[in-house]
Order: structure tokens, then sequence, then C-alpha cells
């Protein structure tokens, strides 16, 4: 999972010659001058857009300036024709246009006008558009009203949280749906690592993902030598909580990141080898390791992940969808919110 969401990142990443860089206003909301202040002197705010890490920013007079790249969705694999942000480029009038999915909402912005054109009406700009390195610049609060997109500035982590309308709409559907649109939802979400990564050292394809029973927004996924657990936390990311490298004798680690977490009741497993193989095996394992298959299935498309490795176990109903709802509502207590047009 981890090789297939790198790989992916990498090939939009160098298939996009012009960035658009979008900013968000920190100082916007009471309280957060300071805050604001201190994180662009120390550099310790974090940017995640659809649920990923952000490298490429800056700060720029108080604000977060971030690029347009990043609203790639990159679980659509690349596929043009379902990406929801679109946008071009005219290099002789610095002018650039932005779209969003089925051009219902266009943008044009120019280089250092504090202006912009959101179908084809004339709005006002917090900061000009600016040039930087090549690359061109703009307010997030801005493109998030004229595309329809989700800002959130988390003070107590000085973390900006940024999701397309589509992003949200799956967000949704990963809190509150149903238990298998749910999980394959978990496994599309790109990771974070707040400990360190634990690099793979053996061959082979071989993937199995375990969901705790009745569960969606935590798993455990095996890669050839290494066994994460993964939890979904309040703000949308998939961090890696723990990681150990396998041995021929289960639950016994050569090295471990992060804390183990303790054993579990009853876990679903599914477990494929894309691309050697078609077919699924799924089933449950109980609380003393032992395994039950219970049938399997086979995928065949060209592109596929973890997440299509998922069905519906008869039987099998959600548990942890009002907990989720529950645990925003104590997370928007720490949470500055921009909402706009869900």
């Amino acid at each position: 999972m981890r090789e297939e969401q790198e790989a992916m990142r990498k090939w939009m990443l160098a298939g996009l010659c012009l960035v658009i860089g979008l900013g968000f206003r920190l100082l916007a909301e009471p309280g957060n001058a300071e805050a604001a202040g201190k994180t662009a002197a120390g550099g310790k705010a974090n940017v995640y857009l659809n649920g990923f890490q952000l490298t490429e920013w800056r700060w720029e007079r108080n604000y977060i300036m971030v690029p347009l790249f990043a609203f790639d969705d990159y679980s659509y694999f690349g596929n043009s024709n379902e990406q929801e942000i679109t946008y071009k480029w005219d290099a002789a009038s610095k002018t650039v246009w932005v779209f969003s999915k089925g051009k219902t909402n266009a943008v044009k912005l120019i280089a250092d006008k504090t202006v912009a054109w959101v179908n084809g009406k004339e709005v006002e700009l917090a900061a000009p558009v600016k040039i930087i390195d090549g690359h061109t610049y703009v307010p997030l609060r801005f493109v998030s009203e004229a595309l329809g997109g989700e800002v959130e500035w988390n003070n107590s982590k000085r973390t900006a949280i940024i999701r397309t309308p589509e992003r949200v709409r799956r967000d949704e559907v990963l809190r509150t749906g149903g238990l298998e649109e749910a999980r394959k939802e978990a496994l599309l979400l790109p990771f974070v690592f707040p400990n360190r990564e634990l690099p793979y050292r053996t061959e082979g394809f071989e993937v199995k993902i375990e969901f705790p029973e009745g569960e969606a927004l935590r798993y455990y996924s095996t890669v050839k030598d290494v066994k994460s657990y993964i939890a979904v936390n309040e703000d949308g990311l998939a961090e890696v909580l723990w990681q150990g490298r396998t041995t021929a004798n289960p639950g016994a680690y050569l090295e471990e990141s992060g804390n183990r977490p303790e054993g579990e009741e009853t876990l679903i497993y599914f477990q494929h080898t894309f691309p050697v193989q078609d077919t699924v095996k799924y089933g449950k394992i109980d609380k003393d390791g032992k395994a039950a298959e219970l049938g399997t299935f086979e995928v065949k498309r060209s592109l596929r992940t973890s997440a299509d490795a998922v069905t519906a176990i008869a039987g099998e109903k959600r548990k942890d969808a009002a907990a989720a709802e529950g645990s925003d509502k104590t997370a928007s207590k720490n949470t500055s919110r921009t909402r706009q047009n869900r």
C-alpha cells in the first residue's frame, strides 16, 4: 500500500511543471495571531491537503502558501477525467485559469493582481497573486470560496487541514458510511508517520489487511516484512502509530517503531498479491490468532490497490461510525474551521 501511494505521488509530481500556490491566512481567527507568528518564525506548522502532508509550502506575510497540485486526489491514479481540479497557464500574459470538476466554476488569476475573476465576476483578493521561483501563488481562502473547498486550522496542533469538495464527501463516507465503503476510503488515505518509518527489507507482493471486527477507522497492514497499525485521527489523517519488522514467529519482531497496540478480540482479514494474482482471500482471526477463511473473490483491473481487496462480510455491522461523530465534536473545540459550500 505504501509503495503504491509513493508511486502515485511521484508520478503526479513529475508530471506537473506548473504549480499554483494557495494561501490561508491564519490571522483571520481571534487568538491566532500570536500562534501564527511563532509558527512562521519557527517553521513548525504542518499543512495537509486531502490527507497528504505538503512539504512544498511557504509563509508569505502571515499566509500559508501551498501548491495547487496538492488538490489532485492521488487515489484517482492520475486519471485526468476524474480529477476534481484542473487548470491551464498562459506564460505570455501570466494568466492561469482554474476549473472545478465539470467546469462548473472557473477562476481566472493574473500575476501581481489583487483581483481575480470567478465565473466572469471580478472579486478582490486578500493578497496579490505572486510568481515566486517560477511558481504562481494565491490566497487559499479565496480559492476555497471560489471552488467550494474546506479549510481547518487546528490551533493546538498548529496544523492546517485542507479538503476539496470531493474529499469532504468521501470523508463523510469514511466517518458515517457503510462498513465496506468506509474501509475502502480508509485504505485510500495516504500514510502520515508521526514515528520513524520502517523500510521494507524483503521482496514479494503479498499484502494482508486486518480490520477489527465492525470497524473502519483503524486497521493493520502487513506488506513484505513490515506490519503497520494505522488509525484515522480526528483530522481525517491516516497515522501509522506502530510498525514492526516481522519474523517467522507470529508476534515476534526484529525491531519496532511506535507503541504496539493491544491484542484484538476479532479481526477481519483480506489478503492479496496484486499484480501477480487476481484472487483475494478473506476471513476471520480470533483473539488467539487462529484464522478461518470465509471465501475468495477476484479483482480483474489494470490498476488495483488494497481498497479493491475489501468486500462485505455477511452479518458484520459497523461499530465505530457513531464514535467517529462524537470524536469530531470533541475535536472541533480546539479547531477553527472555515467551511464553504459543502
